[in-house]
């Protein structure tokens, strides 16, 4: 299944995507690996207070893959 944005991405999978607000998300992989993701436009879109307009973003960044918690 695709998605345009983040913002339709957390919508399809709310339980697997934690917010690190205001601008990272933490997507837990079903192996409890988890990728730590940042807008990955070159201007980021913002929402009026400043951060990431996640219905907006159509692409991320991987900042991080993080080991599962034991």
């Amino acid at each position: 299944m695709a998605s345009e944005t983040m913002g339709e991405f957390i919508d399809l999978f709310p339980k697997e995507v934690v917010a690190y607000p205001p601008d990272e998300y933490l997507i837990q992989l079903k192996s409890g690996f988890g990728l730590r993701v940042v807008a990955g436009h070159l201007e980021i879109p913002r929402t009026e207070s400043g951060a990431t307009d996640w219905s907006q973003v159509s692409r991320i960044k991987i900042i991080n893959l993080e080991p599962p918690h034991e």
